[in-house]
Formats: structure tokens, sequence, C-alpha cells
């Protein structure tokens, strides 16, 4: 654990490519098999979560995957706390059709095997940037050949399909316009936008919201403003053109990669697939093959 923390430490320094040497491979190589140690318990209790689920007949989704070195970095860089502290190496999300499946879920996680350590409840008292999801933290509790992985800890998200989508439009968003408006970093007029959808999602639910509009008329009215303003509707569905555009790219076996260019200026997106041999000789003589090995 001690080679965990200090490999956590390191990870937040900006680590140029003349540094990667047998120090720096050991840090990688440690924190990767930090975070492969909660995909045992992440498996299983997505696995305990899809069970209840149907034994409930509620309906949605549940998905698993670890977390990516990449934003283990980020996550470390911007907020105080350890590595080996880190609650969601191990993440799972349960996706729901409606607020009383969410709630129905909740209460199921009060009577499963593992600890419940942490529930924060963002659905009725929302993020100030709005954004909405129970996340549960859950303490595994192996036996037998799974004892090793006791106390390890996974994070449960738990939203509906509206609340899902906002989260993943601000995520999509941010990365084209390079903005952190995850954090509440960027461009103000999406900020709000978002943060004025996040509310209307909220009153079609029938949930709790802060109202930062003063009334519905007046938060459709600045919707709309705000639409006109940043082409949002265009935005996003540029995003979903490109994502069913890969899609039948994949279904097609044509590629495995794509190159994706977005016209921010333009608002148009352009997508090409690219063979798998050619991408793996391409990364196979530059430095970035090294890179995606250790990151």
């Amino acid at each position: 654990m001690h080679d965990v923390a200090r490999a956590g430490q390191r990870l937040k320094d900006v680590i140029p490519w003349d540094d990667y040497d047998d120090e720096v491979r050991r840090v990688f190589s440690v924190a990767n098999s930090w975070r492969d140690s909660h995909v045992l318990p992440m498996k299983r209790i997505r696995l305990s979560i899809a069970h209840r689920m149907r034994h409930l007949k509620l309906s949605g989704d549940v998905v698993a995957r670890a977390k990516r070195m990449s934003s283990i970095r980020g996550k470390l860089r911007r907020h105080p706390g350890k590595l080996d502290q880190m609650q969601d190496l191990g993440g799972c999300r349960a996706i729901m059709d409606d607020i009383n499946g969410v709630n129905a879920l909740v209460a199921e996680c009060q009577r499963m095997p593992h600890e419940v350590r942490t529930h924060k409840n963002y659905v009725d008292k929302a993020k100030p940037d709005g954004y909405r999801s129970h996340h549960v933290i859950f303490r595994f509790d192996g036996d037998a050949d799974r004892a090793m992985y006791r106390g390890r800890r996974v994070e449960l998200q738990i939203r509906t399909k509206l609340q899902h989508s906002w989260a993943t439009a601000v995520e999509v968003v941010g990365q084209t316009r390079l903005e952190e408006l995850k954090s509440g970093k960027g461009s103000a007029e999406w900020l709000r936008f978002f943060r004025l959808m996040s509310d209307e999602f909220s009153f079609e639910e029938g949930c709790e919201f802060d109202r930062v509009a003063s009334g519905r008329r007046q938060r459709l009215d600045e919707i709309r403003d705000g639409n006109n303003t940043i082409r949002a509707m265009d935005v996003l569905e540029n995003h979903r053109s490109t994502t069913r555009y890969i899609a039948s790219y994949i279904l097609s076996g044509d590629a495995r990669v794509f190159l994706i260019r977005y016209d921010n200026v333009n608002h148009t997106v352009s997508v090409e697939g690219i063979p798998i041999l050619q991408w793996a000789h391409w990364h196979c003589n530059t430095k970035r093959w090294q890179w995606r090995n250790l990151d």
C-alpha cells in the first residue's frame, strides 16, 4: 500500500517523454495493478445489481468499467487525495427507465451483502452545475477465493435515462470544446444552458430542484435564447450523427479505429475509419505507442 500511495503521488506530475525510465514504468505497473485488483469486485457487484433488477422487475441497464489511467491522473491533479483512497477505480452504472426505478434500486442497495460506505444523493440535491445521480460506494465483502479482494471499494451510479443523457451531453461538448464543463469550467453560455436543462428534466421527472430561473416560463424562454446563441441542438445533433456513423462502420467490420474531425466553426463532422493493421503500424512507429502502453 505504501507503493500504491507513492505511485499516486508520482502520477500527479507531468511526465515528459524522456522521463519514461524504469522508475516511471514501475509507477505505472503498480498503479495499473492496483486498479486491476478492483475489476473482480466491480464485476461481482454489477452481476448482483443486474440480478436484483430482474428480481424486482426493474427496467434499465447496468454496466461496469474500470477507470481509465488518464482519468485517474486527472482526478489526482484536480482533487486532494491519494490513489489508495480513490473510491471509483471500479465503477458500475445503472441507467433506469424512470425515477421510480432509481428509488427502488437505491433502497435495494441497503440489502446487499456489501457494506455501503457512503451514499451521496445528487438527485434531490444536484451539484452546482446541475449534475444529478445517486452515488453509492460499496466495500466489497469477498469470501473463499475472493477474500483477497475484501475491502475494495466500488462505486455504483444510479440515474434515469434523462439524467444520463444530460451527463453524456456535458461530457461530449466539453471534450470537443476542450473545456472542463464537468468541473464547472468553460463557456458561461454552455454552463448556463446545461444548468437550465437539468432543472427542466427534473421538472419533467417530478424531482426536487433548485430553480435557477424564477419560473418555468422564464426557464423555457432562457433555454430557447441560449440555444439560439450557442446552436446547442445543432452541436448535439452533429455528435449523434457521428456516433451513428461509427456504429454502422463497426457493424460492417471495415474498421475498428476512427479519426473524427469536428469543425466547431461550421458545425460539421467527418469520420474516417482506419483499418486496425494500418493503425497499429502507424503507432508502432511513433512515441504514441509507448504512451498508450504506459498511460
